[in-house]
């Protein structure tokens, strides 16, 4: 039996950190931590923004996903996760969450220009939250049009 007091329960994941990153790419060939650290943080995702269905799978990743961590505030790292899907003819930033605590500190905007050379001219899958849209335009990324795969999505102005 569930309690109410566990819907508001954030537990971080904990996984082995390499000095000196705050960021780890979890593919679908990394070790089961890496992977169920991802999926831990996507039920997280799926119970704030109120989704059918959690958008990663440890079992069955098809992204590439990526933790943060913030070394400084938590005794376990893992702060964040966001990933990746092949999309078209390219990719799609399709989700991201963050702790509560962590949002709004340059996590994202930290590894943006990581993420576009990587990615190149991904897009990011909608609907987007009040604090994604200010990011987006922040960053002069905030372009609405049809993807390759018929879905609205914001991506790069040039």
């Amino acid at each position: 039996m569930h309690h109410r007091a566990d819907h508001f329960t954030i537990k971080l994941p904990r996984v082995q950190w390499e000095d000196g990153l705050d960021i780890y790419q979890v593919t679908p060939r990394s070790a089961a931590t890496y992977r169920q650290a991802v999926e831990k943080l996507a039920y997280y995702f799926r119970r704030e923004f109120h989704y059918d269905d959690v958008q990663y799978n440890a079992t069955s990743p098809r992204c590439d996903a990526y933790l943060f961590r913030d070394r400084d505030r938590f005794p376990q790292p893992v702060v964040g996760a966001c990933c990746f899907y092949p999309k078209g003819k390219g990719w799609a930033l399709s989700w991201i969450w963050f702790h509560p605590y962590s949002r709004n500190r340059g996590y994202l905007s930290t590894y943006w220009e990581y993420f576009q050379k990587r990615y190149g001219n991904f897009w990011c899958e909608r609907p987007h939250s009040a604090a994604m849209k200010n990011f987006l335009k922040k960053m002069g990324h905030y372009e609405v049009y049809e993807s390759d795969t018929g879905h609205q999505a914001a991506g790069i102005k040039h």
